[in-house]
């Protein structure tokens, strides 16, 4: 006769840690994506990859961002129409490569030099004919009371590659599973989209003449799925955010997304610590002019900043803000938010806007948070039985038990009857998931009420991953959320007999639409890894 039942302690110490920087991986060149040009973009000084660099297509006039690794890919219908890219950064030459001489067998490595000049005193010329010094706060200032000369009010869109995807982190016991797991590009999501705005003095999120319209959208089969990474925020169950809410409007990646763009929602909140960015971004942070770059031949103030003191509390933040020294727009904006010390990174946030005519517009956004998912595929004991005629307990476990962790019995096997402990005699792996305990004869007055008196306590007993038998493991993963603007199409209302994105469900939900020119513009896939972690 077998009693089973099942006694099993979860032991859970939820500890909730947001956002990381990128991991850099080797790449390599795939068969299936030979169609296509490849190309890196490399800092001739340094040899190290510019990251968002805008490549521009001057015949056709579209544009794509190279990726973290400096790498982009141009579809060959352009090569053959011999089209030429000018590739522009700030801080760099405008260098243009002509496509024609470019080979489809390789990567083409892009070099690009430096532009700098080294600082002088910067001044400012007042209405009053006086020489003022200009400090960095100032051009700050001057740079948040002119936004709304410098971005549009009146409605405008953009067609861009939009992508969301996840890395796991300090994970190793659980990518091991995973045969071919790519640990840079997880459940990676990709598409074109336009984006509706009509203009930067109405709600983003409220408003319903903001919208988004989906071209083109897909799971990318060529690198890892795991769906349980893919599920919804609870901060409860599954998926925790430290200190985070998500609300409603919050429904999908893309409206994450957009509630971080603090330049486009400079008169509302946006995120911690730059709130409401023309109101108390100069209050909360201090500043530092580093020196005078370029964009093309536009004058870029470069200025670093840090969370001031006295608003930091446990935590720690700083970022660069790039202005233009002849109109005061703001080019571009890093933030990043640590714990105190700077021992943990908490988000990211990278945004740039380029001067059409006379207002500036986006040209990407990338923002990134980690959050703690917990494994419902974690070790543990699945069955218990008691065989009473030879008084053993078989325990039956769900993933492959490691042999090497069963000693020594005394200390990692605790079976108590009645409040009594019981000596280990023998233990043994009958098979790979099941453990056979033996004890000695007892004298067992009900059979019937005999697992109400067993306790059983494991310790130390390990799977073959690694992973602590009933110990439930948080996952730490990195979510990505990135736009990376093709075109822009000033004053241009919203588009007609079109299905728009729904801003509370996931992208994956939303319906595409077919438009003109829709194969014009195209999804710049990174180059995957074969490098197994």
């Amino acid at each position: 006769m077998f009693f089973k039942s099942i006694e099993i302690v979860e032991n859970l110490f939820l500890y909730i840690c947001s956002f990381i920087l990128f991991l850099l991986p080797h790449q390599n060149l795939e068969a299936q994506e030979q169609i296509e040009v490849l190309c890196q973009v490399i800092d001739k000084t340094s040899n190290e990859p510019i990251i968002y660099a805008t490549i521009l297509l001057k015949k056709n006039k579209l544009g794509v961002i190279s990726d973290e690794d400096g790498n982009f890919r141009i579809p060959i219908r352009f090569k053959e129409q011999s089209d030429t890219l000018r590739i522009s950064s700030i801080g760099y030459k405008t260098t243009e490569f002509a496509l024609i001489r470019m080979s489809e067998a390789k990567v083409n490595v892009l070099m690009v030099a430096p532009k700098i000049e080294s600082l002088q005193e910067v001044t400012l010329v007042s209405d009053k004919r006086k020489t003022l010094k200009l400090s960095a706060r100032k051009i700050v200032k001057s740079a948040l009371q002119k936004m709304p000369l410098n971005y549009p009010q009146e409605p405008f869109s953009y067609i861009a590659y939009y992508r969301d995807y996840q890395q796991l982190l300090d994970s190793a016991h659980y990518r091991s599973k995973k045969n071919g797991f790519d640990h840079k590009y997880i459940n990676l999501n990709e598409g074109i989209i336009e984006v509706f705005d009509a203009g930067f003095g109405t709600n983003k999120l409220m408003d319903t003449s903001n919208q988004t319209a989906l071209y083109d959208f897909k799971i990318n089969q060529n690198f890892a799925i795991d769906s349980s990474l893919a599920v919804p925020y609870d901060n409860r169950d599954k998926k925790y955010l430290e200190g985070v809410i998500i609300s409603p409007l919050g429904g999908n990646e893309l409206n994450i997304l957009n509630l971080t763009n603090a330049i486009r929602n400079f008169d509302r909140m946006s995120f911690s610590f730059v709130h409401v960015l023309n109101k108390d971004f100069l209050t909360n942070h201090t500043f530092n002019l580093v020196q005078v770059t370029y964009l093309d031949d536009i004058s870029i103030y470069e200025i670093n900043f840090r969370l001031s003191a006295h608003k930091s509390g446990t935590y720690m933040a700083e970022g660069t803000i790039f202005i233009a020294k002849n109109s005061f727009a703001i080019h571009k904006l890093t933030y990043n938010l640590y714990e105190k010390e700077m021992s943990n990174h908490l988000y990211g946030v990278s945004m740039e806007y380029i001067p059409y005519g006379e207002q500036y517009y986006l040209n990407y956004i990338t923002f990134n948070n980690s959050f703690k998912l917990k494994l419902e595929d974690y070790f543990k004991i699945i069955d218990i039985s008691y065989n009473f005629s030879n008084s053993y307990f078989r325990l039956s476990f769900n993933h492959t038990i490691d042999e090497n962790t069963l000693e020594p019995w005394d200390k990692n096997f605790k079976i108590d009857y009645k409040n009594q402990r019981l000596k280990i005699i023998d233990v043994q792996r009958e098979n790979n998931k099941e453990l056979k305990i033996t004890v000695p004869n007892m004298y067992i007055e009900d059979q019937d009420t005999f697992g109400k008196n067993i306790r059983i306590k494991l310790k130390n007993i390990r799977d073959i991953n690694g992973e602590i038998v009933n110990e439930i493991p948080l996952l730490k993963v990195n979510q990505f959320r990135e736009i990376f603007v093709q075109e822009v199409f000033p004053k241009n209302e919203l588009g007609e007999d079109l299905i728009f994105v729904r801003k509370n469900v996931p992208l994956s939900h939303s319906k595409t639409n077919s438009v003109k020119r829709q194969s014009h513009y195209w999804i710049n896939t990174p180059l995957k890894s074969t490098k197994k972690d």
